[in-house]
């Protein structure tokens, strides 16, 4: 077990701890690893050498029913844009009396933000696709630090306001100054009395509403 599961950095507290506990019956050997984390054009997620980040120790053992404290820091000028890293902990493969017999590894990345000082949340859809009955929809993220999109709700309705269809997806961070791509599975064919088509886009603090062109499945308006 990982605690907590995200971390934030901010100017004023450019430190934080993990706390790694073994709560199974047997010695845990665990390998601590950092990278910088971006994201493609496509929105996947792309790890490389990290720069900044502060992370020991490297190597733990952690016995049955104990724990122990990973510290993370950042040393470098503090940022005006988020920067991004995640750390990974991951157990190690030990063998258990033969060479073949090894517990099964676990790997779990925590995501470890930089926060600059003056924090501008702000997004915005900049494309939709119809396509091969999936709905792509394209989220640029024009703030300065991360968006996590929790989910995102296609909506049909017809004339009276009744729903023809409500369809969800799960979301993912969208990095600062970068683009998700999110797809929503759409009705195979356009549904017999469509009047009224409605994108919802679900973050960890607020709700955006998109109006949709019933035909073209394109953006009319932001709510």
């Amino acid at each position: 077990m990982v605690y907590p599961l995200r971390v934030f950095l901010k100017a004023e507290n450019r430190t934080a701890e993990l706390r790694l506990i073994n709560r199974t019956e047997v010695t845990m050997y665990l390998q601590i690893e950092g990278f910088s984390w971006g994201q493609s054009e496509n929105g996947k997620d792309v790890y490389t050498e990290s720069k900044g980040l502060i992370f020991y120790p490297r190597i733990l053992q952690i016995s049955p029913g104990s724990e122990r404290l990973v510290r993370v820091g950042y040393s470098g000028r503090w940022p005006e844009v988020e920067k991004t890293y995640r750390v990974f902990v991951r157990e190690l493969p030990v063998s258990e009396g033969t060479d073949r017999a090894f517990k099964i590894a676990v790997r779990i990345g925590i995501p470890v933000f930089v926060m600059p000082e003056k924090r501008r949340v702000s997004f915005r859809i900049i494309k939709t696709e119809k396509r091969k009955g999936d709905f792509i929809v394209y989220v640029e993220n024009t703030g300065n630090v991360h968006l996590m999109l929790k989910k995102l709700i296609l909506r049909g309705l017809d004339s009276e306001g009744t729903a023809l269809f409500n369809i969800e997806a799960t979301g993912w961070y969208v990095l600062a100054g970068r683009t998700g791509v999110f797809k929503v599975e759409a009705p195979k064919t356009q549904p017999s009395g469509l009047n009224r088509l409605i994108l919802i886009l679900q973050t960890r603090d607020s709700e955006k509403q998109i109006d949709l062109d019933p035909y073209t499945w394109k953006p009319l308006q932001e709510r």
